[in-house]
């Protein structure tokens, strides 16, 4: 049986998905991407994911936080081979409500490599948790969070 490619978009950290841990889906044909750091253009990632998402049997769209947008963006675009779409934690406010927390991540990327590292990635992580994080088939904890946007 053919089967769409599952193009999966990253987030705004633009690092690729690791797809070897994804067992149930080892029959698919599977992508990912990097974003290139230069491009922060949201027109311009969807060109750069149109460019890449040609297959012989159509797509699927799987974007994650930042990634959900760009696949928004793409999939508005109705381009032939799209078959569905899948978006995780996209969101259309800024989940940051602290006036000074605003100002650091507005800053953040001024911010020495190992200040974001440290602090930014660290403030980052505690935003994510949920309180599900613990009781998942495997334990998540901020701490791997955090080391997950390090690496």
């Amino acid at each position: 049986m053919n089967r769409p490619t599952l193009m999966m978009i990253p987030c705004f950290a633009g690092a690729p998905w690791e797809l070897n841990q994804l067992t149930a889906l080892q029959d698919w044909p599977l992508r990912t991407l990097s974003f290139p750091d230069e491009m922060d253009d949201l027109e311009r990632l969807a060109d750069l994911v149109l460019r890449e998402v040609r297959g012989p049997d159509g797509f699927v769209l799987a974007g994650d936080s930042f990634g959900a947008v760009v696949s928004l963006a793409v999939a508005v675009r109705r381009p032939a081979g799209l078959q569905a779409l899948v978006m995780s934690g996209g969101f259309a406010q800024n989940p940051i409500t602290s006036p000074l927390l605003k100002l650091l991540a507005g800053l953040a990327p001024n911010f020495p490599e190992p200040f974001y590292r440290d602090l930014t990635l660290r403030m980052h992580a505690i935003k994510l948790r949920s309180r599900f994080d613990a009781e998942g088939e495997i334990p998540w904890s901020a701490a791997r969070t955090r080391r997950f946007f390090v690496r």
